[in-house]
């Protein structure tokens, strides 16, 4: 997986901008809104889970619905699984339950099932 250059986010900010909270691991500190690898919408990321490619974790499992296992998974975005995955401390098993329990909820709230 490539690294993204982020340069840009370890210039000071201005002091118009209050530390915020990262979307991904909860820290306060320096952030930047960004374009999200789980589809069409920007989280606030610290520095490290940005450059990392780590995503909100109930905001991967939701892009994810209707999937089985990495396999059913773009090539390039398997890095931002794995790291968010590593970032968590959780398991690709612990994953796909929750996906799979994400999709049959949505299921049946659709009347699917």
């Amino acid at each position: 997986m490539k690294t993204i250059n982020a340069s840009w986010l370890l210039k000071e900010p201005s002091p118009e901008e209050p530390p915020q909270k990262c979307e991904v691991c909860g820290k306060i500190g320096p952030t930047r809104v960004a374009s999200s690898a789980t589809g069409a919408t920007s989280f606030r990321y610290c520095v490290p889970c940005l450059t990392k490619g780590r995503e909100p974790y109930g905001a991967l499992v939701a892009s994810l619905i209707g999937m089985e296992s990495m396999k059913d998974v773009a090539d390039w975005y398997k890095g931002s699984i794995i790291a968010t995955l590593k970032a968590e401390g959780k398991t690709q098993e612990e994953l796909w339950k929750n996906v799979e329990a994400i999709t049959s909820a949505y299921a049946k709230a659709k009347g699917w099932l």
